[in-house]
């Protein structure tokens, strides 16, 4: 009889170990897939490091342009208006012609059709503008009827422009007169101003004060342009501060953290006390940071306590 367990036990050998060889090979090949994914995880972040520098934290109210000094040209006769040499918007020296009028009775005897020209006078009146600065309205054209006496246009004086700015009384402690600000225009642009004067009465429906800031530049702006001021509330220099893209916050911005890079490609989440902010960066009271520090300023949000990131360029 054959003896069949001599030829079974190299077979089950045989099998065990390519059992194990499989099994080996597979957990390699799951280790690579681990690794390669661990790799691949990695969140892509930009750095910067922490700045000592001057913060200051600024307080933004509405303004109004207007010119303060106006000066009305009237009619000085009874006649007809025969030529309006300015338009609205023009600029105008003193001493430049702005309206020509024939009285009334030159007017009276050149209908009469005398043939005597002894009689007759062209009774042509000039009027001229007294100061420099810019048309700002016109009320009569050529052709009309005025009395004397009667304003024909007003010449408004670029040099006595100024914002009238809207404070809240609560406010006020943080308004200084002679205290420079900033006016911010429509257009983006700035212009340095300086507060010059707070006028005595307060609006009676909106509960404001008036105070008059006062351009150190002169530039062409127009009456009644809507712009903000920016008041210097707090100040402090010499102070750690980050990017505001560096911080982060919950929704109700009661907790805000950063994240910091603990080396080549970890990071971690640090709870944060911040102090005062302008546009672009915000003071950190504590912790105390260093400006060796690697602070996460993109790819942060989201990140959990502790992640694994990529520094990129």
């Amino acid at each position: 009889m054959v003896n069949l367990s001599k030829h079974i036990k190299p077979l089950l050998y045989l099998s065990l170990a390519s059992l194990i060889l499989v099994a080996c090979n597979h957990k390699d090949k799951d280790d690579e897939d681990t690794k390669d994914a661990n790799i691949h995880s990695k969140t892509p972040v930009s750095i910067t490091n922490p700045t000592k520098e001057t913060i200051s934290e600024s307080i933004t109210l509405n303004a109004t342009s207007s010119f303060l000094k106006k000066n009305n040209i009237k009619s000085t006769a009874t006649g007809y208006i025969k030529t309006v040499d300015v338009v609205i918007g023009q600029e105008v020296k003193a001493g430049q012609t702005l309206f020509t009028i024939q009285t009334k009775e030159a007017a009276a005897y050149k209908n009469l059709n005398i043939k005597d020209t002894s009689l007759l006078f062209s009774g042509m009146i000039t009027l001229k503008a007294t100061s420099d600065g810019v048309i700002s309205s016109i009320a009569h054209f050529a052709g009309e009827y005025v009395q004397d006496g009667d304003q024909l246009l007003t010449i408004s004086d670029r040099s006595s422009l100024v914002f009238l700015l809207s404070v809240p009384y609560e406010l006020n402690k943080f308004i200084r007169i002679n205290a420079n600000c900033t006016i911010n225009l429509p257009d983006s642009s700035e212009i340095s101003a300086r507060i010059d004067s707070k006028l005595s009465e307060m609006d009676a429906a909106s509960q404001m004060e008036t105070y008059r800031v006062k351009p150190l530049t002169y530039s062409p702006i127009p009456e009644n342009l809507l712009a903000t001021v920016s008041i210097i509330k707090s100040k402090k220099e010499n102070t750690i501060v980050l990017p505001k893209e560096a911080v982060l916050s919950n929704e109700t911005q009661t907790d805000y953290w950063i994240m910091k890079l603990l080396n080549d490609t970890t990071a971690i989440k640090i709870p944060v006390t911040p102090g005062i902010h302008d546009k672009h960066k915000i003071e950190i009271l504590t912790p105390e940071l260093s400006t060796t520090d690697k602070i996460l300023t993109t790819g942060n949000y989201g990140l959990p306590d502790t992640a694994i990131v990529k520094v990129i360029k």
